[in-house]
């Protein structure tokens, strides 16, 4: 696959690629991946946050009950 393919374009894949083409040392290689991973989070949460259609469950402790809740509401 050519280096330049869309497909190696993604988050990681870019870093990779950048790596091996030399343009960063693989000391940067973690911290740059790392970095555009939170980035990439930041825009998608961005995103879905507008989404009125979307219920957000808190993640601490056990979620599964209120989601249950949630489920039983939906389908009365």
């Amino acid at each position: 696959m050519p280096a330049h393919s869309q497909a190696l374009s993604g988050t990681g894949y870019a870093e990779a690629v950048a790596h091996l083409e030399g343009r960063i040392s693989r000391a940067e290689l973690p911290n740059l991946m790392a970095r555009n991973n939170r980035r990439l989070a930041k825009r998608q949460l961005t995103w879905l946050r507008k989404d009125l259609r979307i219920r957000w469950f808190e993640a601490a402790g056990d979620p599964v009950p209120a989601i249950l809740n949630y489920l039983k509401e939906d389908l009365a």
